[in-house]
């Protein structure tokens, strides 16, 4: 694979990743303000279940690419380009996007504590690790 190859695919990636990511996170944000606005009408489990779903489908949909662009850059032929990308990890952003993404989780996780559902909020919270069959 040429070095051409791999960037413009890096680049394709990156732009995947951010219009996904950007789209899911106004479609959390209207909800989560949606299900905030609804004081008064009773309490509809399926929107902070389909809120927390979008949220770990961003998260996860976001890790995929940020694997498939790590691929394509270790192998790389060592030069500028590499040791651009490399010094570009220092950035430390993946922390801050997973802290912004368990901040919603949280919102999600409070909102069904606070309406009497104690019951979905914890088995949401359990959801990954049946999931991943810890």
């Amino acid at each position: 694979m040429s070095e051409e190859w791999r960037s413009n695919w890096s680049r394709h990636y990156d732009q995947v990743q951010w219009t996904a990511t950007t789209l899911l996170m106004a479609a959390i944000g209207g909800l989560l303000a949606f299900s905030y606005s609804q004081a008064g009408v009773p309490f509809d489990p399926w929107i902070p279940a389909i809120g927390l779903w979008l949220t770990w489908l961003a998260v996860y949909y976001a890790a995929s690419c940020r694997e498939l662009r790590r691929l394509l850059h270790d192998d790389l032929p060592a030069g500028d380009e590499k040791a651009f990308l490399s010094k570009c990890r220092d950035l430390r952003q993946w922390p801050v996007f997973l802290v912004t993404f368990a901040i919603i989780t949280i919102a999600w996780l409070w909102h069904c504590w606070a309406h009497d559902w104690h019951w979905l909020s914890l088995a949401l919270l359990g959801l990954p690790s049946v999931l991943h069959g810890s």
